[in-house]
């Protein structure tokens, strides 16, 4: 019988070899006229980035833990190889007519602080499949907003970009720290994480494992700066455990973010969770931008930069 990790391993070999077929047989988007995908969501391509991936030396860069987050040509493989343009497709959801998809409201509240802002920016990293507890959905849907979704699972990500959402979206993990790295991670749909960083999966949802692997992971400024964007309106942050490490190396002085909704009470709280809580204040503190965090429901805390009108 074929051990659990072997299988997984076939698995994401065999996921890669179809990815691969799939992004070759793939038209590109050029990044100046976004173009997008008629029939199948797209890559976010510029014209002069035809030869970005030729170079070996770039692939082991990438795992160096030593590279610029805006070095032109990292930012050409993010749009040649990695990011998908914003789908024109119809949207395809399971529950279309749902007023907020948001698990505990953060997308009410964060509307509400916001004053019902139109045409915004939001990134969601955690974006499981685009549409069960989304944070993000309901301003691309009500406010006209676009975005950036970042999805590591490779099973949920499939999911989630045959949801035709009208924003950029990543089959990757936000790294923890500034530079490009390859790191561990345990596969577990909506419970899965940096292995390292990542809390133990609850044994009630041990049946949610499909096991480890090495993933290639990006700096939060790569990924803004290859979609062009130093400002967002509505940051969502859920990874199960990591929290805290992207915290401490986010740009702060290179990208603005108006609001935050951070899970502090991962798998719904436990240990260490007062403590998470405390930490993640000390870093908003620290940046004298924002405004004392509230909590939400037991599970997140809101952070408001404090030059947003209120």
């Amino acid at each position: 019988m074929m051990k659990p990790r072997t299988a997984l391993i076939v698995a994401l070999a065999a996921a890669a070899l179809i990815g691969s077929a799939w992004f070759l047989n793939r038209d590109r988007v050029k990044e100046e006229e976004p173009k997008k995908a008629e029939s199948e969501p797209k890559l976010v391509r510029d014209a002069k980035d035809e030869d970005a991936f030729a170079n070996a030396g770039l692939f082991k860069r990438l795992g160096t833990g030593n590279m610029d987050p805006v070095e032109p040509e990292l930012l050409a493989h993010l749009r040649k190889r990695w990011i998908f343009a914003p789908s024109d497709l119809p949207y395809n959801l399971v529950r279309p007519s749902v007023e907020s998809w948001a698990q505990i409201g953060q997308s009410q509240l964060v509307d509400k602080i916001l004053k019902q802002r139109r045409n915004g920016f939001y990134v969601e990293s955690g974006a499981f499949d685009g549409e069960d507890h989304s944070n993000s959905l309901f301003f691309e849907k009500s406010r006209d907003w676009k975005g950036l979704l970042i999805e590591p699972d490779p099973w949920t990500f499939e999911a989630l970009i045959q949801k035709n959402r009208k924003a950029y979206v990543v089959n990757t993990c936000i790294a923890i720290g500034k530079s490009p790295e390859r790191t561990e991670f345990t596969f577990a749909s909506e419970l899965g994480g940096i292995a390292k960083k990542s809390a133990a999966v609850p044994k009630a949802e041990a049946g949610s494992v499909r096991g480890t692997g090495r993933i290639q992971c990006f700096p939060i400024l790569s990924l803004l700066a290859a979609v062009g964007q130093t400002h967002v309106d509505y940051f969502s942050l859920d990874v199960e455990g990591a929290e805290i490490e992207i915290l401490k190396s986010f740009p702060w002085s290179q990208v603005t973010v108006d609001v935050w909704t951070i899970e502090y009470a991962v798998h719904g709280g436990g240990a260490g969770t007062p403590e998470r809580e405390k930490e993640i204040r000390e870093i908003f503190k620290k940046t004298d931008l924002y405004k004392e965090g509230t909590i939400l429901g037991g599970q997140d805390i809101v952070f408001v930069r404090k030059d947003v009108p209120q």
